[in-house]
């Protein structure tokens, strides 16, 4: 069996980098029968970077009396 986990993190904060890996480790100590894979937090992946920047330029306003690039 394999087990993959993905971390549902924006950035590769210490949760990512210290905690899981750490609980990654006591699951495969107590389950030698399976195979587990610790894939990178999805914040990390360019397609979540692109979507979180285009749902912020989907929802900007213009601010009055502001130049056209001014956004809010």
């Amino acid at each position: 069996r394999i087990v993959t986990i993905v971390p549902m993190f924006l950035g590769t904060g210490r949760h990512a980098r210290e905690d899981l890996p750490a609980l990654v480790a006591q699951l495969r100590a107590a389950h030698h029968n399976v195979a587990f894979r610790l894939q990178a937090a999805v914040g990390e992946d360019e397609r979540v970077l692109e979507l979180l920047a285009s749902i912020a330029l989907e929802g900007r306003r213009r601010l009055p009396g502001m130049h056209n690039e001014c956004f809010l």
